[in-house]
């Protein structure tokens, strides 16, 4: 038994005093990984520096070549503008500006073509079906609940001893129904006249169309030629290069658009007395 116990406690001892080279060996992996964590992150933290800078240099060279692409196509549409009516650094801006203006514009006819011409029709019909409905009733609403037509805000009165309502004083009542029935019937014509105006079909090419009417524009007010629809004259080639310019298409044939916005353009004969 003493012999066990002397056994135990001198490896009890041993332990303790193998603790402190442990510590030490303990603190010294402890250096080794937090300095190896260290180099890791370092590494980590240059190369995503690395990344960022490399895609940023990505970015601003596509935006170098766009703007070189932009500009060469600026310069392009203002030597077909020869000859010019204004002096060409004037020229040279208002193209710029045209075509700047063009896109925002686009992606606005964009939104507004969404959906089709069918499905806005018939959605049409129905606001202008379910307002006629509503006029009828409101028109032909029984005596027992015609106080609905006052249209209070508020308390609506009090009931009588047979349990009909008797309506609060309110002034004018039946003017603000009437005006109510007049917005509606207005309601119905507006949408009648809206079916007739719901569009082109999706095919309608609006980017294009637009292309031909800036060049047609800049013509007018910038060259001292008139628009034609000649395969090579400066509408066609002016209209191609506006268009490759919002949308990178490039030699775009845009000739039945030309042919559109030049039939718009010319002056109606007067109507004889």
């Amino acid at each position: 038994m003493r012999n066990q116990t002397e056994v135990h406690l001198t490896s009890n001892h041993s332990k303790l005093r193998m603790q402190p080279a442990a510590k030490a060996h303990i603190g010294a992996l402890s250096e080794s990984g937090a300095a190896t964590t260290s180099v890791r992150g370092h590494k980590w933290l240059e190369k995503m520096i690395k990344d960022s800078q490399s895609k940023a240099s990505a970015v601003a060279a596509k935006r170098a070549v766009v703007e070189t692409r932009f500009s060469g196509i600026v310069d392009a549409v203002v030597d077909e503008l020869h000859p010019h009516q204004r002096p060409e650094k004037d020229v040279q801006e208002l193209v710029r500006r045209s075509i700047e203006l063009l896109v925002p514009e686009i992606a606005q006819l964009q939104r507004r073509l969404t959906g089709t011409p069918v499905a806005a029709m018939k959605h049409l019909k129905k606001v202008r079906e379910t307002a006629a409905k509503l006029e009828i009733l409101l028109l032909t609403m029984p005596n027992r609940v015609a106080w609905v037509g006052e249209m209070r805000l508020g308390m609506l009165g009090v009931t009588d001893e047979t349990g009909l309502l008797v309506p609060a004083p309110i002034e004018r009542p039946r003017l603000k129904l009437m005006n109510f029935v007049l917005d509606l019937e207005r309601l119905q014509t507006e949408a009648k006249i809206a079916e007739s105006h719901c569009g082109p079909s999706p095919l309608y090419e609006g980017g294009k169309h637009l292309s031909v009417k800036y060049a047609h524009l800049l013509i007018t007010a910038l060259s001292k030629k008139p628009p034609t629809n000649a395969p090579s004259g400066p509408l066609r080639t002016i209209a191609s290069l506006i268009f490759e310019a919002i949308t990178g298409a490039k030699e775009a044939n845009l000739e039945r658009h030309c042919k559109a916005v030049l039939r718009r353009s010319r002056p109606q004969p007067q109507m004889k007395r």
